[in-house]
């Protein structure tokens, strides 16, 4: 099982960290996947404070030795979409995949760009 933890980290702080710790230490993933993204729908308009690849090494640092920071988002220079991830991460890695949103992303989910398409790409834990 692959945890897809994602966001702007902009910047990546210790809540960030302690989240992947929280996850590392309740589900015992076989690798989790820190996802910057290069855009945020939901942030699109927006100031961003760091440049992308700022950001990629803040989270290549600040999660050293916990998760894999990925790059994918990034290189598309575009708005990111989870679902799209998800669709790429399933042809390229085909694994289970968990994704670890925090509770205000949570309560969003349903304006998320193909909601339903991004629950049937995901693993269910409860």
């Amino acid at each position: 099982m692959t945890v897809l933890f994602g966001g702007t980290f902009d910047p990546v702080h210790n809540g960030h960290v302690g989240v992947v710790r929280k996850i590392i230490s309740a589900l015992s993933p076989d690798r989790i996947l820190i996802m910057p993204a290069y855009v945020n729908p939901f942030k699109a308009q927006s100031w961003q404070c760091a440049a992308s690849q700022q950001r990629y090494d803040m989270c290549c640092i600040a999660f050293a030795g916990l998760g894999e920071v990925s790059d994918m988002e990034l290189k598309r220079e575009d708005v990111s979409y989870t679902v799209d991830t998800l669709e790429e991460l399933h042809r390229t890695c085909p694994d289970s995949y968990v994704l670890a949103v925090g509770s205000d992303s949570l309560r969003t989910l349903p304006l998320w760009h193909r909601a339903e398409d991004i629950v049937k790409l995901c693993e269910a834990m409860g």
